[in-house]
């Protein structure tokens, strides 16, 4: 078996561990998302949206770069890993509890008294604890997962409850947000008790030479700002259109965004795995294409179908999900699974730019994208309607997606990935053309769509190698 394959093997196990955690807590998300979108209805759940956009961003600014580099440094075989994670843990924590304070002042003062204040303000919490999140790297650089994916989907399955419980009970959305808070506080608590054993040190463990605090925090910097514009030009458009439209409208366009964020999972999970290893192979490009092309051919053939299943039944996955009061937002969410094909590339591109060093790069092509989402949505939705938003979501995918091919056209295999992008996407058209025969019933037509994908691609040998071997009785086929 070579290295490659090895590596992969281990990033499909782990995926496929997490894989099963994320499909278990999606289902329930979606089960809770569902109660609480139909109970609060399209106004109220328009300003709960806004409120928790804001706290994605906020989220996303306590990650700030650490768990990259804490990563990337496990991954290149740093010494004294327990000692140097300690360090990260606690940087991390100083810095997600200043962003939980900032969280608290801009609740209080720019939005007191709303449903959006509320719900960031019972959100803050969660905030001060997500600097935690930072030795899930040890999980994953040890292929380790099923501990965290055991705390993951016990918190996830009491969560779903709690969220659907209140929901039926009619309850208001700052109670929604608060239990939805204290589930998240219980998550990082208990992950960080599942790590400790990796964090413990002997008396004679040292910090690697020159490694303190600053410097820490210099390195983190420019990860954690182009981390922090990656979420902020996909998710700011909730807030500034809170302030736009009127609250029904904004809460269309926000189950459109839910179910776009729901097809980014699979990408932004697997690229979170893979950074260890694809910084421990940026010096050999053989094994980098390679593992670069494994990766694509995931995508193309787990992800992909899911995208044009959802951009061709896109009015009734939103009723399906949402009820009737949200069937108008089948057009937003049509054009946006053109961002979500887009973000598939630009999750592959990003990981690789950042185990290149070269995120100065990625921070400055995140800032031009931020700006041009920001002053789109400020300048052209109010003339031409919100739907102007979906495209500004694509139109930013496919510029980041450009800016990062320009920094790696040299290092990107693009014949191989092509290659394993052939038989899936002639899979997809068989599948879509099949289920375009049974356009009355849309359950009628999504079963023989996807029957007709999975017998397609398991009669062309056409599924990712490292998850056939995962499926006993699949390689027995090939």
């Amino acid at each position: 078996m070579s290295a490659t394959t090895e590596s992969t093997e281990k990033i499909a196990g782990s995926a496929g561990l997490l894989v099963i955690r994320k499909v278990v807590a999606s289902a329930l998300s979606a089960l809770s998302a569902i109660a609480v979108v139909r109970s609060l209805g399209p106004d109220h759940f328009g300003q709960y949206a806004a409120g928790m956009a804001t706290y994605y961003l906020l989220t996303a600014l306590t990650e700030f770069g650490f768990g990259q580099v804490l990563g990337m440094a496990i991954g290149r075989g740093a010494t004294n890993e327990a000692r140097f994670g300690r360090l990260v843990l606690r940087v991390s924590i100083a810095w997600s509890t200043a962003v939980a304070v900032a969280g608290v002042v801009v609740a209080a003062f720019f939005a007191f008294g709303t449903i959006r204040g509320g719900t960031l303000l019972v959100m803050t919490p969660a905030v001060a604890l997500a600097g935690t999140s930072v030795v899930r790297q040890f999980f994953y650089a040890r292929h380790e997962i099923g501990r965290m994916a055991a705390v993951d989907l016990s918190t996830s399955l009491v969560t779903a409850v709690a969220l659907i419980g209140l929901a039926l009970t009619g309850a208001p959305a700052v109670l929604i947000a608060a239990a939805a808070s204290a589930m998240s506080v219980v998550n990082s608590a208990l992950v960080l008790r599942a790590a400790w054993p990796w964090l413990r040190t002997g008396p004679g463990d040292q910090v690697r030479s020159g490694t303190t605090a600053p410097r820490l925090f210099r390195d983190a910097v420019p990860i954690g700002i182009a981390s922090f514009l990656a979420t902020a030009y996909g998710s700011i458009d909730l807030v500034l259109l809170s302030s736009l439209f009127s609250s029904e409208v904004v809460g269309q366009y926000a189950g459109a965004v839910k179910v776009l964020n729901i097809l980014a999972i699979f990408p932004g999970l697997v690229m979170s795995i893979a950074l260890p290893q694809i910084a421990a192979d940026w010096n050999d490009p053989d094994r980098l294409g390679h593992l670069l092309a494994r990766l694509w051919h995931w995508f193309v053939a787990l992800v992909m179908p899911a995208i044009v299943v959802v951009a061709v039944h896109a009015t009734d996955t939103m009723t399906v999900l949402f009820g009737d009061a949200y069937s108008s937002a089948g057009d937003l969410l049509r054009v946006l699974t053109i961002a979500a094909a887009a973000a598939m590339f630009s999750n592959l591109l990003g990981v690789v730019v950042m185990a290149a060093d070269r995120v100065r790069w990625l921070v400055t092509q995140n800032i031009i994208a931020l700006v041009l989402n920001v002053a789109g949505n400020l300048w052209l939705a109010p003339r031409f309607g919100i739907v102007t938003a979906a495209w500004l979501t694509v139109a930013t995918e496919v510029f980041v997606c450009w800016g990062s091919w320009l920094l790696l056209r040299n290092r990107i295999p693009v014949g191989h990935l092509l290659r394993v992008s052939l038989l899936p996407l002639v899979a997809i058209t068989i599948a879509v053309v099949a289920g375009a025969l049974f356009t009355s019933s849309f359950w009628l037509a999504l079963a023989v769509s996807v029957l007709c994908y999975l017998a397609a691609m398991t009669l062309m040998r056409a599924w990712p190698a490292e998850f056939v071997r995962l499926i006993p009785g699949m390689a027995r086929v090939r």
